[in-house]
């Protein structure tokens, strides 16, 4: 028998994957924004943005991120990150929150494992990959593809994958989560700290 937690961790993967192809914005807060895209990251690397760089983060980072991917520029970055100085300490761990949460649906089906190691390639910058196998496989404009979210992007490759390589797996990272908790709780004594 297929435990709750693993239907609905199954559910909301399908669900995550789905929607992708609905819709182009999302919300953090109160803020109705883009869905993150090759172009977006691109915008955000070149300003040296806290949140895509791991440099310490602060009140201006967290302004200037969520100008940047707003749907509407109004208010103006400077007039935003004011509105977020003056937020209280709960409300802005929660906006702090919620983009980190939408970072990570972002990137969901991009991601591997937690203990993989990717090398960093220095001879072109990362989204041309993306736009390589995208343009090859389906012809698609550079530009198109730059404003494609990554949520979508994801779903491509792994259909590109699956057909160029029918047996391959893909991680499943909610179920994935919710099958170690599902078999933790099954076999207590096998995860015992020594």
């Amino acid at each position: 028998m297929i435990s709750e937690k693993l239907q609905k961790a199954a559910k909301e993967e399908a669900d995550l994957r789905s929607t992708a192809f609905v819709f182009k914005t999302d919300r953090i807060g109160n803020y109705k924004v883009w869905s993150l895209t090759p172009r977006l990251v691109l915008i955000l690397s070149l300003t040296d943005n806290p949140l895509m760089t791991g440099k310490p983060m602060d009140i201006f980072g967290v302004g200037e991120f969520l100008h940047i991917i707003m749907v509407d520029k109004k208010p103006s970055a400077h007039e935003l990150t004011v509105e977020i100085t003056m937020l209280p300490r709960e409300e802005l761990e929660k906006l702090v929150q919620d983009i980190d949460d939408y970072l990570e649906l972002s990137f969901h089906d991009l991601t591997g494992s937690e203990d993989e190691v990717r090398p960093v390639n220095r001879d072109y910058c990362s989204v041309a990959s993306i736009i390589d196998l995208l343009a090859n496989e389906y012809g698609w404009e550079d530009e198109y593809i730059l404003d494609l979210p990554y949520r979508r992007i994801a779903q491509y490759i792994r259909a590109i994958a699956r057909r160029k390589e029918p047996g391959v797996l893909f991680a499943n990272p909610i179920y994935d989560k919710a099958m170690a908790e599902f078999l933790k709780e099954l076999n207590p004594h096998l995860y015992k700290k020594v």
